[in-house]
């Protein structure tokens, strides 16, 4: 504690300190294990590590090196139980390190939050119902749409004021660079979402497996990988915001929770393992799930508001898989808490969505972020509600933003689908 107090002599106040300090002395003193005396108490470097987050740092981040001390600060002995504290104090001889004027704190501006704003983009090329070969319109068949010498559809989106996209089609056989450098040079993000042709649309699909998705989500993401996702340096697309697992598993993949709930577990584990096979370095990106916003009455957790009691039951498959019936192949519990977001889509107005979700999500989730994938309230005033639920995400720590439910109507889908679309 005393080479820590030389330190911490320097830096600027940290409101994290007592935790980290605490969780410092239950590890040196092993008191931190059920039943101990300060049960619970955890610090990075103590039960982290394997992250390998900072693995490069030497251990005299910790305090000053033992070597490095004069004799009379080198007699230290507050490292026993009860000597902890203010009682704790530095040898009268014992030197204080003086910070110079580069080393002293400054104030640093915080960032204004950037409110995500996207539009959901799947521009079926039709005027009435019709069928195409596929839907992954990231492809450079599908250029004249979104590239500058076609429609130019993601120039509009940046002149709206968008700065993000959400797709839904992704064929991984077919090259999707050309559409995230495109994107990149507009300065918006990419939402990409896995198709559900290896949920539900083949005779392999996971939908026939058991719902274990591992091994169709794999094979499907190490596609994506090498056809744009990753740079040549192996580092993700600077474009891309997030990897969209699902869409609203809830309805495609069988309404009981444990059902959809183990195919959306599997598939993370499948993405996981795909970014192990291929080498992924860097920063990598979030993941996240797209649960619909109906009641989830066979949800069982305690809470089945709309989208909550599925993100509940997916919170609780991650630390309990084999209760899903799913034994994973990656660290679930670490990936979940520093690459997951939720997110749900939704066509009710800001009001409900408040009343209805957000003013019961922090409760449960209170440090993972969450964002609408599909906003639009069709029989409501956009010029009143879209501000609105914008301020929302504004005011919100968790809430990031919405994706408008989309640029353009769906003829080919007919019926309810065409109260959607803004062109």
């Amino acid at each position: 504690p005393e080479a820590a107090c030389l330190r911490a002599s320097i830096e600027a106040p940290n409101f994290q300190f007592g935790a980290d300090a605490l969780g410092a002395m239950a590890a040196q003193l092993g008191e931190y294990s059920p039943g101990g005396a300060l049960e619970g108490a955890q610090n990075w470097w103590a039960h982290f590590a394997d992250t390998e987050q900072y693995q490069d740092y030497p251990l005299s981040i910790a305090g000053v090196p033992k070597s490095q001390l004069l004799e009379e600060e080198a007699a230290m002995d507050c490292n026993q139980l009860g000597k902890f504290g203010c009682d704790c104090k530095l040898p009268p001889k014992a030197r204080r390190l003086e910070a110079s004027a580069e080393q002293k704190p400054q104030a640093i501006p915080v960032a204004a939050k950037e409110i995500v704003k996207g539009i959901s983009y799947g521009p079926m090329p039709c005027k009435a119902p019709c069928v195409t070969e596929q839907d992954d319109f990231m492809s450079e068949a599908a250029k004249h749409l979104w590239g500058p010498r076609g429609r130019a559809d993601l120039q509009i989106m940046r002149q709206l004021g968008a700065n993000s996209v959400r797709l839904y089609g992704n064929n991984p056989e077919l090259d999707h660079s050309g559409f995230l450098d495109e994107a990149h040079k507009l300065d918006l993000k990419v939402s990409i979402g896995i198709s559900d042709f290896p949920y539900t649309q083949h005779e392999g699909a996971c939908a026939f497996t058991g719902m274990d998705c591992f091994n169709q989500i794999k094979e499907s993401y190490l596609l994506n990988l090498k056809t744009g996702f990753l740079t040549e340096s192996k580092t993700y697309h600077p474009a891309i915001r997030e990897v969209i697992v699902v869409n609203e598993p809830d309805l495609k993949l069988g309404l009981v929770p444990a059902q959809f709930t183990k195919g959306v577990i599997s598939a993370i584990d499948g993405i996981l393992e795909a970014e192990k096979e291929a080498g992924v370095v860097g920063t990598p990106i979030n993941l996240t799930v797209a649960y619909s916003f109906g009641i989830c009455l066979p949800c069982t957790l305690g809470d089945s508001r709309p989208a909550l009691g599925q993100m509940l039951h997916l919170q609780e498959a991650i630390h309990d898989p084999l209760k899903y019936g799913y034994q994973p192949r990656n660290d679930l519990v670490t990936f979940f808490y520093t690459r997951f977001s939720n997110s749900f889509n939704t066509a009710n107005p800001a009001d409900s969505v408040k009343a209805e979700f957000l003013d019961h999500y922090e409760q449960h989730f209170p440090n993972t972020p969450v964002t609408i994938q599909e906003y639009n309230p069709p029989h409501f005033d956009l010029s009143d509600d879209l501000p609105k639920i914008i301020k929302m995400a504004e005011n919100s720590t968790l809430l990031t933003g919405i994706s408008f439910f989309e640029f353009q109507i769906r003829y080919d889908k007919g019926g309810s689908e065409m109260d959607f679309g803004m062109f």
